[in-house]
């Protein structure tokens, strides 16, 4: 690439960035009148150019659908010899990457406000069904105002990696990669891994397992917890570590629900921590739900507080005001924080999957995620499962009344073309389409919902004159 040649309809004006996979450069589109970044991706010899570039068409105009205040636009794409481009919009800053190497570390308030935007941008990919599956601080730019953007969002991308060890690049990426990742593949809670491990590296410099070998990292992962952050930075706050140590987890069903749950959770801690109360400070002072039975000693020892005067009134001294006491803020705070349960979510996620608001749709297929995420196997466990295809099913519903079409998967299509088939009044045509999605998918563990819909549709039309 010849720096100032044209490509297309862009003017190449200086080289941003490159590495083994990509080159990036800012370069000028005239006729919008703007400045974009054109990456471009070596194609290897034995992929067909004319399928590769078909199918990134048709990701691409899915791509430049997406709006939202911190991920970063696709604008389009194209082809240059063996290369094939795409066109986004131009955050002018550094990446989290750069940002992490210049400082080390961030403070708390920065490293949660730039978690608190990439978990608002996660929570929109994944209502649109769409995994990032490559999240690292790579892919955060930090734009000259201190926003954070998300980038490289792709459709296509295998959501399941193999390994080469010569590939230290990948070791390092693997860093940030939940355990599921490895055999089973990418879901949205391996964002959420990605995120945990992403923010513990903000607040402590490093990444909370150090890779050493390919080969080891897996069982590691599987294996071996990591540190709490409170354990290395001592005024974390404790709300903020616990919520790190969820994200860890190696076990997807142990973490936060959903990205929107990581979202709300970021917004309440920024509220709750205004006065900075350190997590030592938490544990050592008085009640705290989230510090029933923990060791006080040590966090005592690290404030220096070698003797503790007790200057309260003698009546509150005794024992068993004390107790009752306790007894009574336990039952207030047990009655505030205790978890519906798994009858009073299925409930609530009923009633939310009737609207016809994707949010509350979406909040509803989230409570029935998160009574299967409990395992408690009962029979709102077994339910559940059946339920999250409803919600599935109304989404792609709304999702086709809006004019949404977020997705390059074969079926999905067909359901699209069909219900447009029956906004033409091309009634025999959509009944056609929906049938034959029903007879493919029915009972299908991973597009049931579209089977589902498309029921739903034919009763529809049957009921019509």
């Amino acid at each position: 690439m010849i720096e100032k040649a044209s490509v297309g309809p862009f003017q190449i004006l200086e080289r941003l960035g490159t590495n083994r996979r990509h080159r990036v450069f800012r370069a000028r589109q005239t006729e919008q009148d703007r400045n974009v970044a054109l990456k471009f991706i070596h194609l290897p010899p034995d992929v067909d150019r004319q399928t590769a570039f078909l199918k990134i068409q048709h990701e691409v105009e899915i791509l430049k659908t997406l709006k939202h205040p911190h991920l970063v636009r696709v604008y389009g794409a194209g082809t240059a010899d063996d290369e094939v481009f795409f066109a986004h919009e131009l955050i002018r800053g550094e990446s989290l990457t750069t940002l992490l190497s210049r400082r080390g570390k961030l403070a708390t308030d920065l490293a949660v406000e730039f978690a608190t935007q990439i978990a608002d941008a996660l929570a929109y990919l994944h209502e649109q069904e769409i995994v990032h599956s490559k999240l690292t601080p790579d892919k955060i730019l930090i734009d000259d105002n201190g926003k954070a953007h998300l980038t490289d969002v792709r459709l296509n991308r295998a959501k399941r990696r193999s390994w080469d060890a010569t590939h230290r690049r990948e070791l390092d990426a693997a860093a940030y990669m939940a355990p599921e990742q490895f055999n089973e593949g990418a879901n949205a809670k391996s964002d959420l891994y990605a995120l945990g491990a992403i923010l513990f590296e903000m607040l402590t410099g490093r990444i909370p397992l150090e890779p050493e070998t390919l080969s080891s990292i897996y069982n590691q992962k599987t294996s071996v917890r990591p540190p709490s952050v409170a354990s290395i930075v001592l005024d974390c706050p404790i709300w903020l570590d616990r919520l790190i140590t969820a994200l860890l987890d190696p076990d997807a069903a142990h973490r936060p629900h959903s990205a929107r749950a990581v979202f709300y959770a970021l917004l309440e801690i920024r509220k709750i921590d205004k006065n900075k109360t350190a997590v030592v400070n938490q544990m050592t002072g008085g009640f705290n739900p989230l510090t029933i039975g923990a060791d006080k000693t040590e966090a005592k020892r690290l404030l220096g507080q070698l003797e503790v005067i007790d200057d309260r009134p003698a009546m509150y001294q005794k024992t068993w005001v004390q107790i009752v006491s306790l007894a009574l803020v336990v039952l207030v705070i047990g009655y505030l924080v205790w978890p519906a349960s798994n009858e009073t979510l299925f409930q609530r996620g009923q009633k939310l999957i009737e609207s016809n608001s994707v949010d509350d749709v979406t909040t509803g297929r989230d409570c029935f995620q998160q009574i299967i995420d409990r395992r408690w196997n009962d029979q709102w466990t077994t339910d559940a499962g059946k339920m999250i295809d409803e919600a599935r099913g109304t989404l792609l519903l709304l999702n086709a009344q809006s004019g949404k079409h977020q997705s390059i998967e074969p079926s999905t299509n067909d359901f699209y073309t069909a219900f447009s088939a029956e906004r033409q009044g091309n009634k025999p045509e959509a009944l056609r389409i929906y049938n034959q999605l029903v007879k493919n998918l029915d009972g299908d563990s991973q597009f049931g919902h579209i089977a589902i819909a498309s029921q739903k549709r034919i009763a529809e039309l049957g009921r019509q004159p």
